[in-house]
């Protein structure tokens, strides 16, 4: 009796349990295992794509960007660094080319190049120009100078040709501290150089909205704050103090455009020029009280 009660109870749990058929299984997904691990990290390359500058003197050779790692001193006979490839930058990371006895430029390039830019760091102390980029007929193009603070080396602060020189200052050199042979100088900083602030050697070139200060202190009648040696350059919203002459431009050069600049404090000429350019009024101020008396706005005030 016991026996048929037992084999009734499980026949009826098996009748009223859930169906347990395959088909109704959640499905698990793809079982394969993915392939092997890849690197995950970016290489060296991808983090700093350039060529890092670690030692002195240094040739670039080679299209790229380039990057100073440290301050660097330079050797007697050498520039610092020597570019002689198209499509260059050097970024000095904020850091110095430092100079020093019988060295030659700090960066020095040579030839006809185009598209080469220097910028952020600063170059002292060397026996040549702190920058050469080429001088009068250089046949280089598409040159850049930016953010550089350039002082005490033996010839000018910046030569070059066909180039952009902005936000930089160049001081206490022996000649002159931006020289361009055409090109464009604006929101630099020049003083106390032994020759000329900003000299202009060639035609089609813009100086605008410079400070010149206590430039060529060596007193020669050939040299100022902004010396203009060709036609056909604009002058225009620059400050200059100090030294002998303020605005000069070579005789025999004509159609200059000479605007809205201010000369205070000079020792010889304010602006001089032999023969006529394109001028906006004189302004000269002896009213204590410093009155402006002419609302012109091309005006050129000499204190």
């Amino acid at each position: 009796m016991e026996h048929k009660y037992i084999h009734s109870l499980a026949a009826s749990v098996l009748l009223t349990a859930p169906s347990l058929q395959p088909s109704a299984l959640l499905a698990q997904g793809v079982l394969t295992p993915p392939g092997a691990p890849a690197p995950t990290m970016k290489s060296l390359a991808q983090i700093e794509p350039r060529t890092p500058i670690a030692t002195l003197p240094f040739t670039i050779s080679s299209p790229g960007s380039y990057y100073l790692t440290t301050n660097l001193n330079g050797f007697p006979s050498y520039s610092g660094i020597t570019i002689s490839a198209n499509n260059v930058a050097v970024d000095l990371n904020g850091f110095a080319l430092q100079g020093g006895a019988l060295t030659v430029d700090g960066i020095h390039v040579g030839g006809a190049l185009t598209n080469i830019s220097v910028r952020n760091g600063a170059i002292s102390g060397w026996g040549g120009d702190g920058v050469y980029m080429g001088g009068y007929g250089s046949a280089s193009q598409n040159l850049a100078l930016e953010n550089l603070l350039i002082s005490g080396n033996g010839g000018s602060g910046i030569e070059a040709a066909n180039c952009v020189v902005q936000n930089c200052q160049s001081s206490d050199k022996a000649f002159h501290g931006i020289s361009v042979a055409p090109g464009t100088v604006s929101r630099c900083l020049v003083q106390n150089n032994g020759w000329s602030g900003i000299y202009v050697n060639a035609p089609g070139s813009e100086v605008i909205g410079n400070r010149c200060v206590g430039n060529n202190n060596g007193t020669a009648i050939s040299n100022a704050g902004i010396f203009i040696n060709d036609s056909y350059n604009r002058i225009e919203d620059n400050h200059i103090s100090g030294g002998t002459n303020g605005i000069m431009v070579t005789s025999g050069y004509v159609k200059n455009v000479i605007i809205k600049n201010t000369v205070i404090g000079v020792g010889l000429f304010p602006i001089y020029s032999p023969t006529p350019q394109i001028t906006g009024p004189t302004i000269y101020n002896t009213d204590a009280f410093g009155t402006i008396t002419n609302s012109n706005p091309w005006a050129n005030f000499l204190f």
